[in-house]
């Protein structure tokens, strides 16, 4: 496996607000904010894997969920 170089950026977005990636081929929106967590709508390829990561074992329900859009 050969590594890939990486890069990180932090942003601070309100709802409603979305952020482009790879020249604008996937978007991701805050669609809502409440206290801790946010509900994000992700626009991609259907090639495009999408995964949901945490840092706990809690099971807050489902990791993805149909775009109703």
């Amino acid at each position: 496996m050969t590594e890939r170089e990486t890069s990180c950026l932090t942003l601070d977005v309100k709802a409603g607000e979305s952020v482009k990636l790879a020249g604008g081929l996937i978007t991701i929106e805050v669609c809502e904010k409440s206290g801790r967590t946010a509900r994000l709508r992700v626009h991609a390829p259907r090639d495009v894997a999408i995964e949901k990561s945490s840092n706990s074992d809690e099971g807050d329900g489902p990791a993805l969920a149909p775009c109703m859009s």
